[in-house]
């Protein structure tokens, strides 16, 4: 079944009813106004489930009591936390890199011995949980946090403050001194609202709780910095797979979108300023048409230039692509953590990336760093990686500190933590 919205004649009562999957509809403006359904189905799907997921949180979160206390004062009988995983509805559409980490969390959260469900607005509340936690402090979640609160669940959230450029963040940096001024509610006050409401923030860098206090002028009332992690599995990747797939071996490779804020350009010429082959794995940039045509170009005119799609990120060939190359190149204009260099570093692949504070955080001296700007300094650290032997103890950094189960170490310290001060 599909619910496809339905409105009357005026326009402003709005009301759902049931179709079989296999209905079809009139595709003609006169028809389509005639028979009260709204064309280009797939969109209004989408909006509709966006709506009245959110919208629905209310309802949902209002309709659960207070979770019962024990006589301690803790919801927590044993003494871990019972955490409901809050995510953006449309992650069950899209699957990838974020959500892939979101349910690895989850899983490493309950192997330490906590429990986590899956808040759902469409059924009927669980109320044996004591942390509500939320993934992005984007503006559709501010009631969510507030109507979560006034029923006695404490809420952590995730920041992910991501800014496209240096332009982006100095725009919506703007916004701190122009918000209060406005008569109407904003997306910036309401994310800052996000912010400020919760009882613990995770930051995934220091330089991102930095951006939090300059950009949105908040101080969350309890913070922490749990670092953006990749899946340990890359550190058993084999080059042979992928080898045998494409026939390619030792040489430079760049995973991710292909992009205008990826460098991709640059990066192109930089490489074949090395006389090395080159190997681009990702989607091209949709909304960058002729950015995309250009790259295409590029490919189709020298063969040491390679362009493979998307590999889904638990696909073996991905990780087999990481150790089958010498060096791994991330020139952007912003990042925050880079969690491909991660991936690379796992498979004892050296790292080309930018200088940015967060990135440096991560990668700290194991990585090579060049200005994305200037295409002669990218060519000589490729060529410098590539000629110098790969440390160890490179490898060793990421699995011990940026991989998922650290991460749901220190998420449960800091949920304990969160807990504790309610009682």
């Amino acid at each position: 079944m599909q619910w496809i919205p339905r409105f009357s004649s005026s326009g402003k009562n709005c009301r759902a009813r049931k179709r079989d999957a296999g209905t079809s509809f009139p595709s003609t403006k006169n028809s389509t106004r005639s028979s009260g359904i709204i064309s280009g189905l797939p969109r209004v799907e989408l909006s509709f489930e966006f709506l009245a997921s959110w919208s629905g949180a209310r309802r949902t979160l209002a309709a659960a009591s207070t979770p019962t206390m024990s006589s301690s004062g803790t919801r927590a009988s044993n003494g871990l936390p019972r955490v409901l995983f809050a995510e953006y509805p449309l992650n069950r559409w899209n699957l990838g890199g974020k959500e892939r980490r979101t349910r690895a969390l989850a899983a490493e959260l309950e192997r330490l011995g906590a429990r986590v469900g899956y808040y759902d607005a469409w059924s009927e509340p669980d109320r044996d949980f004591d942390i509500l936690q939320i993934f992005g402090s984007e503006y559709y979640q501010a009631e969510l946090v507030k109507r979560a609160r006034s029923v006695g669940l404490a809420v952590a959230t995730f920041s992910i403050l991501v800014f496209r450029s240096s332009a982006d963040r100095q725009r919506t940096r703007r916004w701190r001194h122009l918000d209060r001024f406005c008569p109407v509610t904003t997306t910036f006050g309401l994310r800052r609202s996000v912010l400020e409401d919760s009882d613990l923030v995770f930051f995934a860098s220091e330089a991102e709780r930095r951006d939090a206090q300059d950009v949105y002028g908040v101080t969350p009332r309890t913070s922490t910095v749990v670092r953006s992690t990749v899946s340990p599995e890359f550190a058993d990747a084999s080059p042979t797979p992928f080898e045998r797939a494409t026939g390619l071996r030792d040489f430079v490779l760049a995973v991710g979108r292909i992009e205008p804020r990826k460098n991709t350009l640059r990066l192109i010429e930089a490489a074949r300023r090395c006389a090395l082959p080159l190997v681009l794995i990702g989607p091209m940039d949709q909304s960058h048409p002729d950015f995309s045509a250009d790259v295409r170009a590029r490919v189709d005119a020298h063969p040491d230039l390679h362009w493979l799609p998307p590999y889904a990120p638990d696909d073996p060939l991905l990780a087999s692509a990481y150790a089958a190359a010498r060096v791994h190149v991330l020139p952007s204009f912003h990042e925050t953590a880079g969690l491909v260099n991660m991936e690379a570093l796992l498979t004892r692949t050296q790292v080309v990336t930018t200088p940015l504070d967060a990135v440096r955080e991560y990668m700290r001296d194991y990585a090579f760093y060049a200005n994305p700007e200037d295409v002669g300094e990218l060519a000589a650290k490729i060529r410098e990686a590539y000629d110098t032997p790969f440390d160890e103890r490179a490898r060793d950094h990421v699995l011990e500190t940026l991989t998922h189960p650290s991460a749901a170490r220190a998420m449960l310290d800091a949920y304990r933590g969160l807990l504790a001060s309610r009682s």
